[in-house]
């Protein structure tokens, strides 16, 4: 039979991952969810997934332990990020990279747009206290930290 896929770690509300999946979250707040030992306190987006966040509220999340990478969003392979409408992002904690959004696992290829974003109070412990990022990863405008 076909080879079992490797298990997902993180996501501690949702994993968005496949080919061409998308989620669109208009209002609302994801808040107080934990990745233990994993990444994405709130949200893991992989593979060519595509997240917008409209107005959203990410407050609160953490991603603990040595894979404690993106308190509040980890993102890896392709996927996209959108954020606008005055959505925030505050008071995430990572153990390890990006405290709100971390993009930085191996050859990420992700993409981060953040328009009317607010990133405040978000801490690391490794870097980028609101975001981490390498490869392809760039931020956008309208952010504060």
């Amino acid at each position: 039979g076909p080879a079992p896929s490797a298990p997902v770690l993180g996501g501690g509300a949702i994993v968005l991952a496949g080919a061409g999946s998308s989620l669109t979250l208009d209002g609302g707040s994801l808040s107080a969810n934990t990745a233990v030992d994993a990444r994405g306190g709130a949200v893991l987006c992989g593979d060519t997934a595509s997240l917008t966040l409209l107005s959203v509220s990410l407050t609160g999340n953490s991603a603990t332990g040595a894979a404690g990478l993106g308190g509040a969003l980890a993102l890896s392979g392709s996927c996209s990020l959108a954020a606008s409408g005055a959505s925030t992002m505050s008071s995430n904690v990572a153990a390890g990279n990006g405290g709100a959004i971390d993009a930085s696992l191996g050859l990420s290829a992700a993409s981060v747009s953040l328009t009317s974003t607010v990133l405040s109070a978000n801490t690391a412990g490794g870097s980028g206290g609101a975001s981490a990022g390498s490869g392809g990863a760039s931020a956008g405008t309208g952010g504060t930290q």
